[in-house]
């Protein structure tokens, strides 16, 4: 072998050694690569790991580390969206109502629709049949949810600063008394508490029902939710009038 046959092996060598190597595929290159997850969506992986393991285990026996094994992330990470695990839970109460409230718009939204289309007010016993029937399909939807809501629904408070008698879905209830008692459908002194104690009573109850997935129960709540609504708030005589 002459030196320039020599020389010419060792340039391509040498060329070869140094040529670059083909880039990564991508796929690859994203796989090593650890993708930060924005703030909401890290938020709704932790609630969601968090009702499983309320659901299956419990709320006492879920430490915030299975909560952050569940959820894939560090255990700090946890601390930076929630204070305590009593926290998780009082956000999951929260993110539940937030729902209601949707739905409820949803069902006022389809109501004025129907008064608009036939030149009708809806009555307050067709609002409250809607209603209701909105809150337990809603409820449905979220069994699992419900399902720690029920179990271990009061806990929260103690990451609360105390019951909030004028926001959330209590205010509709309350708006709907407030309506009913000046079309003299219902008479109540104060529609706030009033709506505070039925949606508590009825809520917790109807959480219960599907939570144990007893349509006997559920059938008997739902029938007595609506009465308490009607019923319990209707005046005993006209108003404006003695008996």
């Amino acid at each position: 072998m002459n030196l320039i046959q020599s020389s010419t092996l060792y340039d391509v060598a040498v060329t070869s050694s140094r040529r670059p190597k083909p880039e990564e595929p991508r796929v690859l290159e994203q796989a090593r690569r650890r993708v930060a997850k924005p703030p909401d969506e890290r938020r709704r992986d932790i609630l969601g790991a968090a009702t499983r393991l309320f659901s299956e285990k419990g709320f006492d026996a879920t430490a915030v580390q299975m909560i952050a094994d569940e959820s894939k992330i560090a255990a700090g990470t946890i601390y930076l969206h929630f204070a305590s695990k009593e926290a998780i839970l009082a956000a999951l109460h929260e993110d539940f109502e937030s729902g209601l409230l949707d739905r409820a718009a949803s069902v006022a939204a389809e109501l004025l629709a129907e008064e608009d289309a036939s030149d009708e007010l809806a009555t307050y016993e067709q609002v409250v049949e809607r209603l209701v029937d909105a809150i337990v399909a809603y409820t449905r939807d979220r069994r699992d949810l419900s399902y720690v809501l029920a179990r271990h629904g009061g806990r929260e408070s103690l990451a609360a600063d105390g019951a909030n008698l004028g926001g959330g879905f209590t205010e509709v209830v309350a708006g709907l008394i407030r309506e009913g008692v000046r079309r003299g459908y219902v008479a109540s002194s104060d529609p706030e508490m009033a709506a505070y104690l039925l949606e508590v009573a009825s809520g917790t109850a109807i959480r219960h029902a599907i939570a144990s997935d007893d349509h006997v129960l559920l059938d008997r709540v739902v029938r007595q939710t609506k009465e308490l609504y009607i019923k319990a708030l209707r005046p005993t005589v006209p108003l404006g009038k003695t008996p």
